[in-house]
């Protein structure tokens, strides 16, 4: 397993294990702001549809954001 390791077919645990913990905290601190960013515009808006594609268009800005951090690195 070293050598496959060596080669760059494996990944080690602690490489994982950063990544995985730094991605959970990504997505914490992406959703942890939400509310903040969202609540003037939620409160404005006319309709509970136009609240859906607020909180959906926020959603999706956080996770393309969240997508750019695919990669482990050793």
């Amino acid at each position: 397993m070293k050598l496959e390791e060596t080669r760059g077919n494996l990944i080690s645990k602690a490489a994982v294990r950063t990544f995985v913990s730094n991605m959970v905290t990504q997505v914490k601190q992406q959703l942890l702001v939400i509310p903040s960013e969202l609540r003037d515009d939620l409160f404005e808006a006319p309709s509970p549809a136009d609240c859906e594609r607020i909180v959906r268009d926020r959603i999706e800005k956080a996770l393309a954001a969240l997508s750019q951090a695919r990669q482990i690195h050793e």
